[in-house]
């Protein structure tokens, strides 16, 4: 007789207890990314190019030249503290000159602390770890985001400079781009367009440094850097309130490092940019020397994956004066405020020369837009805000019973940047918690303690002045009040 065998119940048992550790880990792999994060994906792609050879050998080492003449290069806080910088959330300046909040920061144009320029870039920055996941401190990750910039809006009207826009196989490309973002794709007439640069940047970024997933300020009929913060331009994006008052734009970003025989940055630093939209796979490309990237960097997310992953970067404050200055003998000092912390050589930095213009149809609207930045036809601020504040109520974002009358503007602020700046979670190829769990140990010094053993913390920092000979005399003249620092010996 044939007797049937039950399976046992401690295989049952176990069969089951075995499968909640491969739940949970499903759990933690997707479940960020199904919650949080910008999920829109587009049916067409933004309108990119590459240009191979955009810049000959003799036209990167004249911009080397260039960059070695600048000599100093202050952090991104710095570059980006012109126009309007708030919106009332402003608190005092600490007695050591800092500010309470993470995100806050004094320029050295205002008495107070307000939100950065690019909040917005550094919060998702602290909550993702960046393209590939890093598991940091925010102390840490700050650190790691100050990448060194110099804006140049007079140098577009450098005849140098403006030999490299002339180029035939640069027009087309970059009329591609214009006419994508009027949403005029396909064939159309040689030079129906014109472009007008507003400024070319120098980048100089670090090992162990990264440029955080952003997109560019955009410019607007009515809205730009010069009438409000940075930040609140990218709420007006995403909000997409002044979808057809945006004038489009078009960045290149073209390499300096590397040399001719070996062109590629070979220490990470990869080019992350999301052409599909902040719900598609990111794309990457290794920087070359001499290769330009065109986009529309204002509707493109985009930014720079972490140079030299694993180096310790020193440990930078975001209050003081934080800069890279060339010393000679192709080597760089960092230093902040009179204290040298880090040394590097030419071939250790990450070299970019960035570029940004404005897309016209033609010489009329361009003449029109001359006499709009004359006349300083803006949107008022509160205008702005009342429109925000109403779009927040029709769409959920916003409980009712708040408004601009009864939130203090910080309030306000946090909104804004919670219901809106919500960049893409790109770290989902790069690592398998999405999420940077060692951000919740900011402001809580018994969970950072208990964490520490899973989070890199920045290391202490150290003075290194009376190790290396001192930094070279600097000044700056018509640069900014921090450009005039240290015209005397250090």
């Amino acid at each position: 007789m044939k007797v049937s065998k039950s399976k046992s119940p401690i295989f049952s048992t176990s069969l089951k207890w075995a499968t909640i550790p491969i739940f949970f880990a499903v759990l933690l792999r997707y479940a960020p990314g199904y919650f949080y994060g910008n999920k829109r994906v587009l049916e067409k792609p933004i309108a990119y190019e590459i240009i191979d050879d955009f810049l000959s050998e003799s036209d990167v080492l004249d911009l080397r030249e260039w960059v070695f003449n600048e000599r100093r290069f202050a952090t991104v806080i710095d570059a980006a503290a012109r126009g309007v910088q708030s919106i009332g959330e402003d608190e005092p300046i600490k007695p050591d000159g800092t500010c309470d909040d993470m995100t806050f920061t004094a320029s050295p144009s205002s008495p107070t602390c307000k939100f950065t320029g690019r909040s917005d870039i550094a919060q998702h920055f602290v909550k993702t770890g960046g393209h590939r996941g890093m598991k940091e401190t925010p102390d840490k990750l700050i650190s790691s985001t100050l990448s060194f910039i110099n804006y140049y809006p007079d140098k577009v009207n450098d005849p140098a400079i403006k030999k490299l826009f002339e180029n035939k196989e640069y027009l087309k490309k970059v009329g591609n781009i214009c006419h994508d973002g009027w949403g005029t794709r396909g064939p159309r007439k040689e030079g129906d367009f014109i472009f007008r640069p507003t400024q070319v940047n120098i980048v100089l970024v670090p090992p162990g440094q990264d440029l955080p997933l952003h997109q560019d300020n955009q410019w607007y009929w009515g809205i730009n850097q010069l009438s409000q913060p940075d930040w609140l331009l990218h709420t007006v994006q995403e909000s997409g309130l002044y979808k057809d008052k945006m004038i489009p734009q078009a960045q290149g970003v073209a390499y300096l490092h590397g040399t001719k025989e070996k062109p590629y940055y070979e220490n990470g630093g990869e080019y992350v940019f999301f052409p599909y939209g902040p719900g598609a796979d990111a794309m990457e490309l290794k920087p070359k020397r001499g290769q330009a990237i065109l986009m529309d960097g204002g509707r493109m997310i985009h930014g720079v994956a972490r140079t030299a992953p694993g180096y310790q970067v020193a440990a930078i404050d975001k209050d003081v004066f934080n800069r890279i200055e060339y010393q000679g003998n192709e080597t760089w000092y960092l230093l902040s405020d009179d204290e040298l912390i880090d040394v590097f050589k030419t071939s250790d930095l990450r070299m970019t020369f960035v570029w940004r213009g404005l897309c016209f149809h033609d010489e009329a609207e361009k003449a029109k837009f001359e006499q709009h930045l004359k006349d300083e036809d803006y949107v008022p601020q509160y205008t702005l805000l009342k429109q925000l504040e109403e779009h927040m109520h029709e769409t959920g974002r916003l409980p009712k019973s708040k408004n601009l009358e009864n939130m203090p503007r910080k309030e306000f602020a946090q909104y804004l940047f919670s219901k809106y700046l919500q960049y893409p979670l790109d770290t989902m190829n790069t690592a398998w918690f999405p999420i940077n769990y060692c951000a919740a140990s900011l402001g809580k010094p018994w969970l950072k303690a208990l964490l520490s053993p899973f989070c890199v913390d920045r290391k202490e920092r150290i003075d290194l002045s009376d190790q290396y000979p001192p930094a070279k005399e600097f000044c700056a003249e018509g640069r900014g009040e921090r450009y005039q620092t240290n015209c005397n010996k250090m």
